[in-house]
């Protein structure tokens, strides 16, 4: 199915929102006690970037599951588009941490950094070696849970996917709560955003009733409270960026929903700027460098606000030569080597 002009370019303005907010909350946090008191109390500014690019790989995998002529067509495409600047990213790592310009979090030795080159190592508990990896762990996972429902031929039911996986998440949301007394294990929620993003794209594509959708998004912004009380209430854990407590996470995820919601209810009618369009088109490089770049500037520039600004360009100067360098000839090169068949047009993933 081929794609509009405009939803390109909502889609791509949907991933400069969301890499913006990301990169804002890593580069203001430690800058301003205004961020701090916001990401601690209200609004987790970075989740909410994230929980946004959740959304938008709930809606585009899925196509380009259906667009591509086979799973092993689906899969090179997308070793190629994801780990060639992932690996320059680890590579840059090793090279400014060998200079004491890049800190990794915790060591990892030889074997938890070729765990890191995998793209993996969230499965078998090994740290990663940038703070921003985490969120690879669930976009692989959605990768390996649509490959299922491919093979078993559940792709064509997005919708009771979603209500049982929603249902699944309540059961153990309130069972880890009331019943064995410990947090709700809120990773398990990420697939959730995924899974809504993928019910809203067929209705979004007509091929899904309104009223599904709508039940869909009432579900999915229940099932948001009850993940976020039985997960964060009573909770206050410092992260690299806020804290994990009910109020600010709770409104990352709802705001984060209902902007995607409200967004995809205004497509043909809402123009977005081109720079926010282009800063999507780069954002997953974005995504990958810009806590190196954070780093360096820690090292390099005081902590003011012309710093801050210094660091969102250096972060998108750096990403636009990741994209143009090597996520482009390396998607191109991915298309090429994979299997030869006519494949359909499809929004870039």
């Amino acid at each position: 199915m081929s794609a509009s002009p405009n939803r390109l370019q909502f889609l791509d303005a949907l991933r400069g929102i969301a890499v913006l907010l990301v990169i804002f909350a890593h580069a203001a946090h430690s800058r301003f006690p205004i961020v701090q008191v916001i990401d601690a109390n209200y609004f987790q500014t970075g989740q909410a970037g994230v929980s946004l690019f959740f959304l938008i790989s709930g809606y585009i995998i899925p196509k380009s599951l259906n667009a591509s002529p086979s799973l092993k067509v689906f899969w090179v495409h997308r070793f190629f588009r994801l780990y060639p600047a992932y690996w320059v990213c680890l590579f840059l790592v090793i090279l400014l941490a060998s200079a004491q310009l890049f800190r990794i979090q915790e060591p990892l030795g030889t074997v938890g950094m070729a765990a890191n080159f995998t793209m993996l190592q969230g499965f078998v508990g090994i740290k990663n070696a940038v703070n921003v990896f985490w969120s690879l762990k669930f976009e692989m996972a959605f990768y390996f849970l649509m490959t299922a429902f491919a093979v078993t031929g559940m792709l064509k039911r997005p919708f009771l996917i979603f209500m049982l996986y929603s249902a699944g998440t309540i059961a153990l949301a309130l069972g880890m709560r009331l019943v064995l007394h410990k947090y709700f294990a809120y990773g398990v929620f990420n697939l959730e955003l995924m899974l809504l993003g993928w019910v809203l794209a067929e209705w979004h594509a007509k091929r899904l009733a309104g009223k599904y959708a709508v039940i869909s998004v009432i579900v999915g912004l229940g099932t948001t409270l009850i993940a976020a009380y039985t997960a964060f209430a009573g909770r206050t854990e410092e992260l690299t960026v806020g804290t994990l407590s009910f109020v600010p996470m709770a409104n990352a995820w709802l705001l984060s929903t209902v902007f995607f919601v409200a967004t995809l209810l205004t497509t043909q009618q809402v123009r977005w700027p081109r720079v926010l369009a282009w800063m999507g088109t780069v954002s997953y490089s974005a995504y990958l460098l810009h806590p190196l770049v954070l780093e360096l500037s820690i090292h390099f520039l005081p902590p003011t606000a012309p710093t801050v600004v210094l660091e969102f360009a250096a972060s998108f100067a750096a990403a636009w030569v990741c994209f143009r360098f090597i996520e482009t000839p390396c998607i191109a090169y991915g298309k090429k080597v994979a299997p030869r068949a006519q494949i359909a047009p499809t929004v870039r993933a």
